[in-house]
């Protein structure tokens, strides 16, 4: 059995010959059996009249496929002999020499992504360039995406702005962005909040996260908190780690909501578990603390630990003091030793201090 929906016309044509070949074995099966049982002989010549029928359709599926009739589903719809998938690139060429600008932009992306061909940005650069001309909005925003990451803010922001006007929700928070730190334009944080609320409007998390960090300070918006706890929840529940992270520290410290240490935990424990280490580190505190849990000091060491791995400097220190102290780990003066240094290299006065105390008492 060969799958129709991604099968090329070369399959179909392998799968024709192989009826074919049935065909010929049953057809001698029925004159061997016709002639020594006679009636018998009915039934390879029904599995004969099946291998031949499929064989035809067989090769018709392949003729239809080069020709790109095929009238069901199939990725390979119109490719001569290979497979569309993999050959990708030479077909995207042949329309978008022609100026179809979807073509024009997934060509860009092959040279981009390196698929079906070299990789190569400054070939990608074109195409996405004549596709973004035409208006096409994702071409529009790749283009700026390029841009910025080549450090030209002025053209980036150029081509942010023309795909965020034909409402583009990422090219709509990109160009906050660079408002909001004054890259490419002037730092303006009211216009950071109007693009951001349009891409948070269109469901994009991480402009409504934004958006409600704004709220959070009053950065191009009047001040508020229950307004920024009300965007930061919508993003949450999308599972934006950053925005879960946020959520539970409003619960900690009754920002806009009612303060809750339960519901802090429940939202520091989402976006721990997608890996976020300030997460990680807050979770560790409220298991170290009995904060919204039980106290549970090998589960804030777990937490910690998974914290400071990803270097995560308070987390660090944390962790020192659990080996320091033997709080939820068997006591290890060389490993608190070990966690210490790495935060105080990073400017922990804590952790400093502890191995200043620590050098004393040896």
């Amino acid at each position: 059995m060969i799958d129709a929906s991604t099968a090329t016309a070369k399959d179909f044509d392998n799968a024709a010959q192989k009826h074919a070949n049935a065909f010929w074995w049953w057809l001698i099966t029925t004159v061997v059996v016709g002639i020594f049982l006679h009636w018998f002989a009915i039934i390879p010549a029904i599995f004969m009249i099946l291998a031949i029928a499929k064989s035809i359709s067989s090769t018709s599926c392949a003729d239809q496929l080069r020709k790109g009739t095929y009238s069901g589903f199939n990725l390979n719809n119109g490719a001569p002999d290979g497979d569309l998938k993999n050959e990708g690139a030479e077909w995207y060429h042949k329309s978008a020499e022609q100026g179809d600008a979807t073509a024009q932009l997934c060509l860009g992306n092959c040279y981009a992504e390196g698929d079906g061909v070299a990789k190569d940005m400054k070939i990608a650069l074109e195409w996405y360039r004549k596709a973004a001309e035409q208006g096409d909005a994702k071409a529009q925003y790749n283009l700026g995406c390029s841009y910025y990451n080549a450090i030209n803010f002025f053209e980036a922001v150029e081509w942010y702005r023309k795909a965020a006007k034909q409402g583009h929700a990422a090219a709509q928070f990109n160009l906050g962005v660079c408002y909001r730190k004054g890259e490419g334009v002037t730092k303006n944080m009211t216009k950071a909040v109007e693009w951001y609320r349009k891409a948070a409007e269109q469901g994009d998390a991480i402009a409504q996260c934004n958006l409600g960090n704004c709220y959070a300070n009053g950065w191009g918006v009047v001040k508020d908190e229950e307004e920024a706890v009300e965007w930061v929840r919508i993003a949450a529940e999308q599972g934006y780690a950053a925005a879960q992270l946020n959520l539970g520290y409003c619960y900690e410290k009754g920002s806009g909501v009612t303060k809750d240490m339960t519901k802090a935990v429940e939202w520091y424990r989402k976006a721990a578990e997608q890996g976020a280490a300030i997460a990680q580190c807050n979770l560790g505190n409220c298991y170290a603390n009995g904060w919204g849990v039980v106290k549970d000091e090998e589960e804030a060491a777990k937490w910690y630990n998974k914290a400071a791995k990803q270097g995560y400097a308070i987390a660090q220190c944390d962790l020192g003091n659990c080996y320091a102290n033997g709080w939820g780990v068997v006591k290890d003066e060389e490993e608190a030793i070990k966690w210490y240094n790495k935060a105080a290299k990073q400017g922990v006065a804590e952790a400093q201090e502890a191995l200043k105390s620590m050098r004393k008492l040896l």
